[in-house]
């Protein structure tokens, strides 16, 4: 369990399902989920499955196998062996919120909760961008 409480409004304190549902992804951030969505979902029907870590009819290398696991554990929410869209991005929230973000443009004490998360989401955007760089790299 996490808040957050800021110093100049102490009696405000946002619960974490407010975090997560405030943020939004930027169209940059958008087109490279997006992106990289299209390039793993090789048979184009809209989920991600082992199949389209296969080379062929029934054959796979280690290395597809092992970046279809990490990319299953990592984005496959409700474990049905296979990655929605939705997962997929909302796996991407989740990843990009457990990283470390410092924002050192705004003094705490002078800054509504507003601003704060609008400097929030800017840092979630980049921060996403670059895991979707990193996601890229397991496959590559």
């Amino acid at each position: 369990n996490f808040q957050v409480k800021m110093d100049a409004q102490p009696d405000q304190v946002l619960p974490p399902q407010a975090i997560i549902c405030s943020f939004a992804f930027d169209a940059n951030t958008l087109s490279q989920i997006q992106s990289l969505w299209q390039a793993l979902d090789k048979n184009g029907d809209g989920v991600l499955t082992v199949h389209d870590f296969q080379f062929s009819e029934n054959a796979m290398t280690d290395g597809a196998l092992a970046s279809w696991s990490k990319l299953q554990a990592t984005f496959d929410q409700d474990e049905d062996h296979k990655v929605t869209f939705d997962e997929f991005v909302e796996g991407f929230k989740q990843l990009a919120l457990s990283q470390p973000a410092v924002i050192t443009e705004l003094p705490l004490a002078e800054t509504s909760i507003q601003d704060w998360m609008a400097e929030l989401n800017k840092r979630v955007n980049q921060i996403t961008q670059d895991l979707c760089a990193q996601v890229a790299s397991w496959i590559a």
